[in-house]
């Protein structure tokens, strides 16, 4: 598909009751089919790890069954696709840690969580946490950046302008040949009542440093100045147990029996909207 022809927004919405690993690699593949969209070479890969706690957290992350079951799909299909496992955790929490406590039902990751994945799929998959990456200052081509002024005000701005020009993230983006995420379908009050791929594509990849900069009422702004760096080409939703009615990090988990696969950041959080 050329620059010339984008692909249609598509979401794909799949039955799946538990975290069962066939069941899971089976809807990966035929939503991947059906949105269209194949990731190869080098991806970066973000899942939802911001907050994770055995009694207190149990629905605010990813589970890593999920990933591995589409990492099954994903790199079966594709020799030439290697994915770098990148990100941030919530301010003030380090993203390696949080990733090892995502542990899941499954004997693989009772243990050590996320951090388990480089050993099941050596090679082809690593984890290099934002706050542990070289970092690199990307520059957004299009817009101009809000002065301090209208930060601080609450006139309207502008739909065009900015919150940054510039993006500190890290280096790896800048090599990326693509970007994958696996949200959490999960409530929060802190992003228009729906933590998505829109919001972990954004303050996901932020240094800790810049999470709490716009943090205010300019935050979707500064969310879709993120896109031009990580627009994500592929998504794959963990909806099998969503986090609903409460803190995003502590709220109670619900059965849905869901999994997302979409090639639209925006399309996807629209029906994530609807389902919630």
């Amino acid at each position: 598909m050329s620059a010339a022809e984008p692909l249609r927004p598509r979401v794909f919405l799949a039955r799946v009751d538990d975290y069962e690993p066939a069941r899971i690699r089976a809807a990966v593949a035929e939503g991947v089919d059906f949105v269209g969209s194949f990731p190869t070479g080098n991806v970066v890969a973000k899942a939802d790890w911001s907050y994770a706690h055995r009694r207190l957290g149990t629905a605010a992350y990813t589970r890593p069954e999920l990933v591995k079951g589409a990492l099954d799909s994903l790199l079966t299909r594709a020799p030439d696709l290697f994915l770098v496992f990148a990100g941030t955790a919530d301010w003030g929490r380090s993203a390696r840690r949080m990733a090892g406590k995502a542990w899941g039902n499954s004997p693989d990751f009772r243990r050590h969580g996320f951090l388990a994945l480089p050993r099941l799929f050596r090679g082809r998959v690593s984890i290099c946490p934002t706050d542990e990456a070289r970092y690199y200052r990307y520059q957004l081509s299009v817009g101009r950046r809000m002065s301090s002024e209208e930060r601080r005000g609450v006139d309207p701005i502008e739909q065009a302008c900015r919150y940054w020009d510039r993006v500190t993230t890290g280096w790896e983006l800048y090599h990326a040949d693509g970007v994958v995420l696996f949200p959490k379908l999960k409530s929060s009050h802190l992003v228009h009542g729906l933590g998505g791929a829109v919001a972990l594509q954004g303050s996901g990849f932020l240094r800790g440093s810049d999470l709490l900069d716009g943090h205010d009422q300019h935050h979707s702004r500064r969310l879709v100045d993120l896109l031009e760096l990580t627009d994500p080409d592929l998504i794959v939703t963990d909806g099998v147990e969503v986090g609903l009615g409460g803190s995003p990090q502590t709220q109670a988990g619900h059965r849905l029996g869901a999994v997302l696969v979409a090639n639209n950041a925006v399309a996807h959080d629209v029906v994530c909207a609807h389902l919630l």
